[in-house]
């Protein structure tokens, strides 16, 4: 059952800072993912990938591989897609290596996907993280006003640095409402294609490095196309000239001024970052 249909009120509190359910349903997918990332990696380095495994496996079963036909260890082979060697014993330290070397790739996977929910919720909570109790997990505390890509105080200049992250007005900003959106069902959607894949890798069984790319290969197609629209995004929205009602007030045709400079900036971001001028689709 998705843990994110539990999510359907926000107490007044949470209404008055500015907090949806949007907003809700993203730190906790984001938090299930990593917990599961977590959890994943401390099974397999403690299963698989131990120092010292393949040589104390290889004591264990000096041994016991004698009472094995030369049959049955053929059929392993084939299931594992390894070449024996006529040597037993070298064959078993062989396929506890190709089963260690499995499993680190493995952790790898895990670790892209990983990094690549850090890069983006990083960007996410920046927008949205102000009043979010478990923002600090995933996230920093702020971010740069002059570069879009730093995230870390010791890069940005003092006066340059934000903290106090709070979301504009609704009516005065209907675009970075309209981009948010559409940033958090991007990247939900996203979330739960990882957590699936995350799951069939769990599920699987087999060592075959064949396998392991038929899961790997649209992982990484997945996280390539969310990173990218990601960074499309939250440069959209980081980019979008914030109205104040003070600000609004001394705009030359109120409202509908105000959208249609910000309507022209976002276009010509677009352009000079070789996007459709035109805006998304909300819905997308």
């Amino acid at each position: 059952m998705d843990k994110l249909k539990n999510i359907a009120t926000l107490t007044p509190e949470e209404r008055l800072k500015g907090v949806t359910v949007d907003d809700l349903r993203t730190e906790s997918k984001t938090n299930e993912i990593m917990a599961v990332i977590n959890e994943m990696i401390a099974k397999y380095k403690k299963n698989y990938l131990q120092p010292q495994l393949c040589s104390q496996t290889r004591l264990i079963y000096q041994d016991k591989l004698k009472q094995f036909k030369k049959i049955d260890l053929d059929g392993v082979v084939y299931q594992l897609g390894v070449i024996a060697d006529s040597d037993q014993l070298k064959f078993k330290h062989k396929l506890c290596q190709q089963v260690v070397e499995h499993y680190e790739q493995r952790v790898k996977l895990i670790r892209s996907i990983e990094n690549t929910i850090k890069y983006c919720s990083t960007r996410i909570f920046a927008l949205i993280g102000r009043n979010l109790p478990d923002r600090a997990k995933y996230s920093t505390p702020g971010f740069c006003q002059t570069d879009l890509a730093i995230f870390e105080q010791k890069k940005c200049r003092p006066e340059d640095w934000v903290t106090d992250i709070a979301k504009p007005d609704k009516q005065l900003n209907p675009n970075w409402y309209q981009n948010l959106q559409q940033l958090q069902n991007l990247y939900l959607t996203t979330l739960q294609e990882l957590l699936n894949i995350l799951n069939i890798l769990e599920n699987s069984t087999s060592t075959n490095s064949d396998e392991l790319q038929k899961i790997a290969e649209p992982a990484h197609e997945t996280m390539v196309t969310l990173v990218e629209r990601v960074e499309e995004l939250y440069g959209i929205i980081r980019l979008d000239d914030v109205m104040t009602p003070d600000t609004a007030s001394k705009v030359k045709g109120g409202i509908a001024g105000i959208k249609s400079a910000q309507a022209a900036k976002l276009a010509a971001y677009r352009i000079i970052n070789n996007l459709d001028p035109e805006a998304p689709d909300a819905n997308y």
